[in-house]
């Protein structure tokens, strides 16, 4: 089983909650794994959500993520520069693949992202166009890359 953190339930986030569960059969196919949402960093936990969540998935502390053993990869939707690239560098330390459409953070600290990743000998995931077509197009381009112990999903 492949267990995702998400950092952030907006527009985008939520409609990447609602992919993902809507297309939860099609992915296990494609990636040869079940791919389970393990926990999802909000602001506000009473905030009414636009995706039927349960509760018990809902965190307002990143450590709830980027600390927990279980989760293997994180996506990154908060947007804007701050808190995001702390969140992705403290990612990265913790082990963990990052998928991001950050592109404010990737146009300003990409190099340095990319140093790190190869310090610590992860492999970095992102592609800015995932989401367009995920929330566009509604197709759903998932592989499944193992290294090691490590395993990679690549939109």
């Amino acid at each position: 089983m492949l267990k995702i953190g998400i950092l952030g339930l907006g527009t985008v986030g939520s409609g990447v909650v609602k992919i993902l569960e809507k297309n939860a059969e099609n992915i296990k196919n494609k990636v040869g794994t079940e791919v389970k949402i393990e926990k999802i960093l909000v602001n506000n936990l009473k905030k009414k959500r636009d995706v039927d969540i349960k509760r018990e998935l809902l965190t307002n502390k990143i450590d709830d993520i980027i600390n927990n053993p279980e989760i293997d990869i994180v996506v990154e939707l908060i947007g804007g520069e701050q808190p995001a690239y702390d969140y992705i560098i403290k990612s990265i330390e913790n082990g963990k693949s990052i998928v991001t459409a950050n592109k404010l953070v990737i146009a300003k600290y990409g190099k340095k992202i990319f140093k790190k990743q190869m310090k610590i000998m992860f492999r970095f995931v992102m592609k800015v166009v995932w989401l367009v077509d995920f929330l566009l197009l509604g197709r759903c381009r998932i592989r499944l890359l193992q290294t090691g112990s490590k395993k990679f999903m690549v939109f």
